[in-house]
């Protein structure tokens, strides 16, 4: 299992684990527009202060983190999803851990 950055290819995958506008909502806020964009999601990884990334294991994508530079000292973690396949397994402690550790 490792952390990796997000790239465009991930975003089909990602947006599939959202089957409602309320799932997506929750998720999201009014970052993005329902139904969920491929578009929108790649272009809002290429933002400076923005970094997407993605927990995977070989082939599987397990989960997603949207990290927000602030400041040179401060990150925030935001819209942190788990593959609907995969909840429950400890998979979204493991996405926190590794993008604070990655952090550090």
């Amino acid at each position: 299992m490792n952390l990796r950055k997000f790239v465009a290819q991930d975003s089909t995958e990602v947006i599939s684990w959202f089957s409602t506008e309320k799932e997506s909502l929750l998720w999201g806020g009014w970052m993005f527009g329902w139904p969920l964009s491929e578009t929108e999601m790649v272009n809002r990884s290429q933002l400076p202060e923005v970094e997407f990334m993605v927990l995977s294991s070989g082939n599987d994508k397990l989960g997603f983190i949207e990290l927000q530079h602030i400041s040179e000292t401060e990150i925030r973690l935001c819209r942190v999803v788990i593959n609907p396949e995969y909840r429950g397994l400890g998979y979204g402690r493991a996405l926190i851990a590794l993008s604070i550790y990655r952090r550090s």
